[in-house]
């Protein structure tokens, strides 16, 4: 009995010990836990402070940079870190490495060893983590204004270029590619090639030209640093990819330690890297001009010289082409007519929630459709219908487009210079078989740049493309002519092979319109997938902005004036009922400038004074100015009120502050 007594009092024992232990765990754990939970950031402001402190915990040496000047400090911030703050001269090469802060956060062990890296390196390197990059509402211009105001900042920017981290999330891609590339232009500029050099560890993201014309999408971050002439390219990587963001910081590191700027650096901004799967093929600027001068004068030679020497009847293709010259203006002015017909056909039966790609694609299919329907009636009115004619025309306007693309960038030279060189191949191509290839191989040249615009789109350049000008669409016409004329190649010899048949010319109709139906469907089906119906880029934290109602929602100001000589000082005091995410704050006077000077960076228009304010300001807000005693001011404010997580309110709010009466 006594062994069994004692063995059930072992038993509970060992349970309560055990149960003792369990709690002391989740104590530790939750105790461990609790700081992480209550220091997570909710929105801009908390986030900057929260990583000043992570930083500063882990051994660092963070410095703030404030976004408007001494008295934001309650505001959002960029952190900087800086290798050699004493060491820098006019002369002295510096690197800059730039992440958004919502980004840096959960890559913040591998930023503090690179920042560790950084600082054994005798070299100059800033790591600047910005705030308020990512738009905050909706429906508003917000530029990224971390970034802006570190540019402003730079005290030298002749020896500067500087690295974006970018994740790939942030981009408007439509590709399922997994490895890193590099970003080599935006804003209609591209990186110099000496830098895009420092970084083949990686492919590059597309076409230069590309990047030069805005017609894909590229990072506003990056075009901020190229239209400040500041050597910048961006990284652009998978950040759930731990694989891919360990190489990347692999790399960087190789960089910091191997930067230098050359000597003879230079912004050659008319060369192209053509990306081949893991090979760059770089194209110099002076090539390009070479080539040019080489494809005009023999284009010229060629067309003028030895056009009509070949053959039998060359009195006969003399006589017929004189004849048919109209043809190549009325055919583009008539193709540009249907594409803006197009445009608004479109307009009307599509939905508006529908991919610009299907909007562009029904334009030109129904420009063409009803181009051949009206050269198909020309030809039963006996048009001239010589192939050497037509072969003509072809040359002519790609050495056309040749001139006219070139205007807009020399690159598009390679482009149209290979069109030209199959147009006059396929020009003496006489039966069907061959004129199929032969309209294959025209469109073949495009295709590279059509995949990257499809695969990075760019929302802005695609709806300016869907509804073009009559000027956007007489180039678009160009583009398309020679296609358009092989095309119509193609039904002159299907019309030919069935004259003195009895064959009527509604087959020839029929096959026209079933070719356009069944091109048509298959751009539905293709460009209908999800992937892409969302073309825009980085969305805003908020999706929406809703009318405050006054019963919900409170907001006031209050001023106090203090009076000195003939000048007064003003302090406003804003505050709300829910937390303020923006307030735009704008002094109104009936004569002169109401606002001398004041704590925070203003913009002067003639009597309208408005304060340049980040977002997120510290509760409650003051802001404190100087101004003339007797002027009467009207203060308007418009505040964005947090309703909920996704969703902002405004109101408005006014305040009427009377000028001291003269005695």
């Amino acid at each position: 009995m006594r062994f069994t007594y004692t063995s059930r009092l072992s038993e509970t024992q060992y349970t309560r010990r055990a149960a003792q232990a369990v709690r002391l765990v989740c104590a530790v754990f939750l105790c461990a836990a609790l700081p992480a939970f209550a220091q997570t950031p909710h929105n801009p402001g908390e986030l900057s402070a929260h990583l000043y402190e992570r930083f500063t915990d882990a051994g660092l040496s963070p410095q703030k940079q404030l976004l408007a000047g001494p008295s934001s400090d309650g505001f959002p911030f960029n952190i900087v870190f800086d290798t050699q703050p004493d060491f820098g001269t006019a002369e002295q090469d510096t690197l800059i490495i730039q992440i958004c802060q919502e980004d840096a956060l959960p890559l913040f062990d591998r930023l503090c060893a690179l920042i560790s890296r950084a600082l054994q390196v005798q070299k100059r390197v800033q790591i600047i983590c910005t705030a308020l990059d990512y738009p905050v509402l909706p429906q508003q211009k917000q530029e990224p204004r971390g970034s802006l105001h570190a540019i402003s900042q730079l005290e030298n920017q002749n020896n500067i270029c500087a690295l974006l981290l970018i994740p790939r999330s942030t981009l408007s891609d439509t590709t399922r590619r997994t490895q890193p590339l590099i970003l080599p232009g935006a804003g209609g500029q591209a990186s110099p090639q000496w830098l895009l050099d420092m970084l083949q560890f990686y492919g590059t993201r597309s076409y230069l030209l590309l990047y030069r014309q805005n017609m894909i999408s590229a990072n506003e971050r990056l075009a901020l640093f190229l239209n400040s002439s500041i050597p910048a390219a961006g990284i652009v990587y998978d950040a759930v990819n731990q694989e891919q963001t360990a190489d990347m910081f692999s790399h960087l590191e190789q960089v910091i330690n191997t930067f230098e700027i050359p000597d003879n650096a230079l912004w050659d901004r008319h060369y192209d890297r053509v990306p081949v799967q893991s090979v760059n093929l770089i194209i110099p600027e002076h090539n390009q001009v070479r080539l040019f001068i080489v494809i005009i004068t023999v284009s010229l030679f060629v067309l003028c010289g030895f056009t009509f020497l070949f053959g039998k009847n060359i009195y006969q293709n003399t006589k017929d082409f004189l004849r048919t010259w109209y043809l190549i203006p009325g055919t583009i002015a008539a193709t540009a007519l249907m594409l803006k017909a197009g445009q608004a056909v479109s307009g009307m039966i599509l939905p508006a929630s529908t991919s610009p790609f299907l909007f562009i694609v029904f334009k030109i299919i129904f420009a063409v459709l009803f181009v051949t329907l009206c050269f198909i009636i020309l030809l039963k009115l006996h048009l001239p219908v010589s192939q050497v004619v037509y072969g003509v025309m072809m040359s002519m306007t790609a050495t056309l487009n040749i001139f006219i693309f070139a205007a807009f960038d020399i690159s598009f030279v390679y482009l149209f210079a290979i069109e030209y060189i199959i147009a006059a191949i396929a020009g003496y191509a006489r039966r069907f078989v061959p004129l199929v290839a032969a309209e294959i191989a025209l469109v073949l040249p495009f295709l590279p740049y059509i995949r990257d615009v499809i695969a990075y789109p760019n929302t802005a350049f695609l709806e300016k493309v869907a509804d073009a000008s009559f000027a956007g669409n007489l180039l678009l016409a160009c583009i398309l002519l020679p296609m358009l004329i092989m095309w119509l190649k193609l039904q002159i010899r299907i019309t030919v092979f069935l004259q003195g048949r009895n064959i009527s010319i509604k087959p020839v109709i029929a096959i026209t319109v079933l070719t356009m139906i069944c091109s048509a469907a298959f751009a539905w089906i293709y460009l209908s997938s999800p992937r892409f119906q969302t073309l825009t880029q980085q969305t805003s934290r908020f999706a929406a902005v809703e009318q405050g109602n006054p019963e919900h929602y409170e907001a006031s100001i209050t001023a106090s004036e203090t009076f000195f000589l003939e000048l007064r000082t003003v302090q406003l005091s804003f505050t709300a009922s829910a937390p303020i995410i923006r307030c735009d704050i704008h002094v109104i006077s009936d004569s002169g400038t109401p606002v001398y000077s004041s704590d925070y960076p203003i913009a002067v228009d003639k009597q309208r004074v408005s304060f340049l304010l980040p977002e997120y300001p510290p509760e409650p807000l003051q802001i404190t100015y100087t101004a003339n005693e007797t002027e009467d001011m009207y203060v308007s404010a418009v505040f964005y009120l947090q309703k909920d997580d996704t969703t902002a309110a405004m109101v408005e709010k006014q305040l009427f502050i009377p000028g001291k009466s003269q005695p």
